[in-house]
């Protein structure tokens, strides 16, 4: 329950972060209508600022393709992902939330994600779920521990994965798992 403000004012389809969320969805337009995520017609400076995106991202093998339609390529689901932050950093928002994007990803394909988010989080604010704590010790300069709905410390990375972070958190960081009641769980 409560409001939600989001750069002093209530949240709202004019006033919101953009929010990828745990299962990536691309469009079914062409690369670079998905990049920019605007439609054509394209000018020079709009297929340079596409071909600078896939750089950021690792993709420059891509850039040949920046008129082919998104389901005609291959891509792997680390690509998709990139490609997906991308876009939502071609709309230069404050603040981008991305949920699990490295989820069931080994640390090979997760890499590219990760020093994307990093790039970004120089640009912009981003705020990354994960649960993978190799993830977040790499990428995050603040980790927020949320469990059963509530958060349980907001701190800098350094100070979470220290001997100084409350009891709850060294156990989460220790064993992976935090054992808190939720909120509607009976008291037995």
């Amino acid at each position: 329950t409560g409001d939600i403000t989001y750069l002093g004012a209530p949240l709202s389809n004019a006033n919101r972060p953009i929010v990828l969320s745990q299962k990536v969805q691309l469009g079914s337009g062409t690369l670079i209508e998905e990049l920019l995520a605007k439609p054509g017609p394209y000018a020079a400076r709009d297929h340079l600022r596409a071909a600078e995106l896939l750089r950021e991202g690792g993709l420059e093998r891509f850039r040949s393709s920046l008129d082919r339609p998104i389901p005609s390529l291959t891509l792997s689901t680390s690509q998709a992902w990139r490609l997906a932050i991308l876009r939502a950093a071609a709309q230069n928002p404050r603040l981008i939330c991305v949920d699990e994007p490295t989820a069931a990803m080994d640390d090979e394909e997760a890499a590219p994600i990760l020093s994307l988010l990093s790039a970004q989080s120089a640009l912009r604010a981003v705020l990354f779920v994960t649960h993978n704590q190799e993830h977040a010790r790499k990428t995050a300069n603040t980790i927020a521990l949320m469990a059963a709905a509530q958060l349980y410390g907001v701190l800098p990375q350094a100070e979470f994965f220290g001997e100084s972070a409350s009891p709850l958190i060294r156990e989460y960081v220790r064993t992976g798992a935090c054992h808190v009641p939720s909120p509607d769980a009976p008291i037995e």
